[in-house]
C-alpha cells in the first residue's frame, strides 16, 4: 500500500516564513490568506493529488480520467465563456488566484502559490487527504491485508479517517452536499457580473452520480469480481430523495447570499421552486414525515434578497431533516418512487389519441359540461420545406356554441422526448436565457396571477391544473419533460421549446468527433431554424391562436404578432439575422395554412358562453409580455350610487343562478366568479329601460 510522506520539515519552514512575513510586513499576508479561503473549499496545503489514490484504486482512477471532472483541466480555460467570465471578473489566470479554483479544479500549493493541480479530483469529493490517506490504507500493524483486518481495527480506521476529514461514500449527506456546494454556484457577483451560469440547471444528483460511477470496491479485493457495481435499488431510492432534499437546502443557501434583484436570485428562486415540486411529488407517492417537515419549513420563509438569517435558519432545519431521513430509511419502503427515478412514471396513454395524455381531472361541473366534450387530435405537420399543398382553412366565423373542445395540447405532439433544461455546452446562451421573458413564462401560473387564472377557469381548468404538464397552459408556457406530464412544470420555455425535443439529438449533436453538430441533430428531431418557414412554424404554434374555446376564454389571439420584431429581440446566435421582409413572408405563409383566427363570443364564469357582446378584435402587440396581456375588455362598471332613482326603480333585474362550481372551490375561484357577477349586475342596472 502506498504511504504518503508527511512534509513536516517543509511545514516548519513555511510556518517560519509566515511568521517572518507578519513581523516584517504586518498585514500584507492577510489578503493572500483570505484568497486561499475564498478560492478553495478545503485546506489546499493538505492536498496530495489523485495519483496516490490511483495506486490502490486503479479502476476508479481510470474511470475518473475519462470524466468531465478530469478533462476540464486541459480545456476549460480555453472556452469562450471562460474567457468572458475571466475578463469580467478581473482574473488574470483562472488556474491561479480565481474563484474558478473552488469548483473546476483540485487546487493546492505549488511553488508557494495556490494553483490548479488537476481537474476535479478524488479529494474534491472525498476531502483533502494528507491527514487521512495513511490511516485509510492501513489495515493493521505489520502490513495486514484488507481481508485479514479485524472488525475492531476497521471500525477504528473508519472513525479516525472521518475525523481527519475524509468524506466516505457511506456518508451520504456529506457526499451529496459536496456536490451541491459547487453545482449551485453560491456567488452572486460571479453570476450577475461575470455572466457565469447559476449552477447546473435541473441537477439530478443520482443521474450525475451514475455518470461518474466508479464502484469497484468489491472488484479491488476479489479477483473474480471486475465490474463497476451498480447500486441496489433500495440505495438508489434513498439517494434520490436525499438529492432532492439537498437541492432545496442549497437553493435556499444560495438565495441567502443574494443582495440584489438579478439573474442570480431568480435562478435560486427557480431552484427552490423546482425542488419543492419534486419533493411534493415524492410526498404524494409515499408518506415521509421528514419531507412533510421540509415543505412546511420552506413555506414559512421568503426566498428573496437580503433575507440571509431566515434562509440559513430554514436551510439548517432542512439539513437536519435530510440527515434524519438518511439515517432512518433503508429504501425498502420507497418502492413507489422507482418510476420517478427511472423516468417511466408517465400517465397511461389516452384511449382516443394514444398520445400519453391523461384525460382532464374530474372537477366541479360547469354550465358547458352537461354535454360530452371532445378532444382535438393534432397530427404532426409535414416539414415546412417539403410542404406540397395547403390544408383546408377553417371558416372565418365559428358559430357560438356551448361546447368547444377542451384540449390538453395546443401544439402537435413531437415524435421525440423532451429532457428539460440541460444544454450544458451552451453556457453563454443559458446565461442569456435567464434574462429572456420565455424563461419566466411559467411564473405567473405559479403565482396564480389574476389574468392567467381567469382565462384558465373560463377555459375549464381549476387553479391546481394550470401548472400541470398534461394541461393546455404548460404546453406553450412551460417545458414539459417527457414522463413527467402529470407533474407541475417549473421551467418556462427552454431551448427545446424552439429547437425541438433533445432526448435523441443531444448526444450526437454534442459529440466530440464527427459526425456531430447541427447536421446530425436534424436526423434526431432537431429543428433547423435557419429555414425561415420552420422558424415561423415553431413560433406560430404558440403565438398564433386559433382554438375557439381558448379565444372565447379571453386568451390573446396573437393576431398582431410580428415575427421579425420578436426574432430580433431574442438574438443569441452568431449567424446573420434574416431580413424582416423574409421573416414576414415566411410567417404569412405559415399562418395562411393555419387559417384565419375565428370570431367567437366571450365566456362568463357565471353564465357560460353566449353573452350579448361579441369579443372585440385582438389588439395585442409584440411589445407586451404574455404576463401583461389582458382578456377582452369587460363592460364598463356603472356605480349604483350614480344612478337616479327613476332609472332603476321598479325594474325587475334577473340574473342566472349563482354557480359556485362546488364546495371545494378555492378562494381565488370564488372571487373571480363574484367579480364577474358584480360586473354583470352593474351592466344590467346601467342598461336603459
Amino acid at each position: 500500500m502506498p504511504v504518503v510522506k508527511q512534509p513536516f520539515q517543509f511545514d516548519l519552514f513555511r510556518s517560519f516564513l509566515v511568521v517572518a512575513g507578519l513581523v516584517f510586513f504586518g498585514a500584507t499576508t492577510a489578503p493572500a490568506q483570505e484568497k486561499t479561503r475564498e478560492y478553495a473549499w478545503y485546506n489546499p496545503e493538505k492536498v496530495v493529488t489523485s495519483e496516490p489514490c490511483g495506486e490502490c484504486h486503479k479502476s476508479e482512477y481510470e474511470v475518473w480520467k475519462k470524466t468531465k471532472h478530469a478533462i476540464g483541466f486541459k480545456s476549460l480555460h480555453r472556452t469562450e465563456i471562460s474567457e468572458m467570465i475571466t475578463k469580467r471578473m478581473g482574473f488574470d489566470l483562472i488556474k491561479r488566484e480565481s474563484l474558478c479554483l473552488k469548483c473546476h479544479y483540485l487546487s493546492g500549493i505549488k511553488d508557494g502559490e495556490l494553483r490548479a493541480l488537476s481537474g476535479v479530483g478524488c479529494e474534491s469529493c472525498h476531502g483533502a487527504a494528507r491527514d487521512w490517506i495513511n490511516i485509510h490504507n492501513n489495515y493493521g500493524p505489520g502490513g495486514v491485508k484488507r481481508n485479514d483486518e479485524t472488525p475492531e481495527h476497521k471500525a477504528q480506521r473508519i472513525a479516525e479517517s472521518k475525523a481527519k476529514g475524509m468524506f466516505r461514500p457511506s456518508e451520504l449527506y456529506a457526499v451529496i452536499a459536496n456536490c451541491y456546494q459547487c453545482h449551485t454556484v453560491p456567488h452572486e457577483q460571479l453570476v450577475n457580473v461575470g455572466g457565469h451560469p447559476s449552477g447546473t440547471r435541473n441537477f439530478d444528483f443520482l443521474k450525475r452520480l451514475e455518470e461518474i460511477r466508479h464502484n469497484f470496491l468489491q472488484a479491488q479485493f476479489d479477483p473474480s469480481r471486475t465490474e463497476n457495481v451498480e447500486r441496489p435499488p433500495e440505495r438508489k431510492r434513498v439517494m434520490y430523495v436525499a438529492g432532492q432534499a439537498l437541492d432545496l437546502e442549497f437553493g435556499m443557501r444560495g438565495a441567502a447570499v443574494a443582495r440584489e434583484n438579478g439573474a442570480y436570485i431568480r435562478a435560486m428562486q427557480t431552484r427552490v421552486r423546482s425542488a419543492v415540486i419534486k419533493l411534493r411529488t415524492i410526498s404524494n407517492r409515499v408518506a415521509l414525515p421528514e419531507i412533510k417537515d421540509m415543505l412546511a419549513i420552506v413555506g414559512q420563509v421568503n426566498v428573496s434578497p437580503n433575507n440571509q438569517a431566515a434562509l440559513l435558519s430554514a436551510a439548517a432545519k432542512i439539513s437536519e431533516a435530510t440527515k434524519k431521513f438518511i439515517k432512518t430509511s433503508d429504501g425498502r419502503q420507497l418502492a413507489s418512487l422507482d418510476g420517478l427515478i427511472a423516468g417511466t412514471d408517465a400517465p397511461a396513454p389516452d384511449a382516443e389519441s394514444g398520445t400519453g395524455e391523461t384525460p382532464p381531472v374530474a372537477t366541479a361541473p360547469s354550465p358547458e359540461s352537461k354535454t360530452p366534450e371532445t378532444r382535438e387530435v393534432t397530427k404532426p405537420p409535414a416539414p415546412a420545406v417539403e410542404s406540397s399543398g395547403e390544408t383546408a382553412k377553417p371558416p372565418d366565423f365559428v358559430k357560438p356554441q356551448s361546447n368547444y373542445a377542451i384540449k390538453t395540447r395546443i401544439r402537435p405532439r413531437a415524435q421525440h422526448n423532451t429532457i428539460g433544461p440541460s444544454c450544458d455546452c451552451h453556457k453563454e446562451i443559458n446565461q442569456w436565457q435567464e434574462t429572456d421573458r420565455h424563461f419566466r413564462s411559467a411564473r405567473p401560473f405559479f403565482a396564480k396571477a389574476q389574468k392567467n387564472a381567469q382565462i384558465a377557469r373560463l377555459y375549464g381548468l381549476s387553479l391546481a391544473e394550470i401548472t400541470k404538464g398534461n394541461r393546455l397552459c404548460m404546453d406553450c408556457h412551460g417545458t414539459v419533460i417527457s414522463g413527467e406530464e402529470a407533474e407541475d412544470v417549473f421551467d418556462g420555455v427552454s431551448c427545446e421549446g424552439c429547437h425541438g425535443p433533445a432526448a435523441d439529438y443531444k448526444k450526437p449533436h454534442s459529440a466530440d468527433k464527427p459526425p456531430h453538430g447541427y447536421v446530425v441533430g436534424k436526423d434526431y428531431g432537431m429543428l433547423l431554424l435557419e429555414n425561415l418557414e420552420v422558424r415561423a412554424e415553431a413560433c406560430a404554434q404558440c403565438h398564433y391562436i386559433t382554438d375557439p374555446r381558448l379565444i372565447s376564454s379571453g386568451h390573446p389571439t396573437g393576431a398582431n404578432f410580428d415575427l421579425a420584431r420578436a426574432d430580433n429581440q431574442i438574438v443569441h446566435w452568431k449567424a446573420p439575422t434574416p431580413a424582416p421582409a423574409e421573416l414576414k413572408a415566411a410567417y404569412e405563409k405559415v399562418v395562411a395554412k393555419r387559417g384565419a383566427i375565428p370570431t367567437v363570443e366571450p365566456r362568463s364564469l357565471t353564465t357560460g358562453i353566449g353573452t350579448s357582446e361579441p369579443a372585440p378584435p385582438s389588439n395585442t402587440t409584440t411589445q407586451e409580455s404574455d404576463e401583461a396581456r389582458t382578456a377582452p375588455p369587460k363592460p364598463r362598471p356603472v356605480l349604483l350610487s350614480n344612478l337616479s332613482p327613476a332609472k332603476s326603480a321598479g325594474r325587475d333585474i334577473r340574473l342566472e343562478p349563482l354557480n359556485l362550481k362546488s364546495d371545494s372551490s378555492s378562494v381565488e375561484e370564488i372571487l373571480l366568479i363574484l367579480k364577474e357577477r358584480l360586473e354583470l349586475l352593474y351592466k344590467k342596472v346601467g342598461e336603459q329601460p
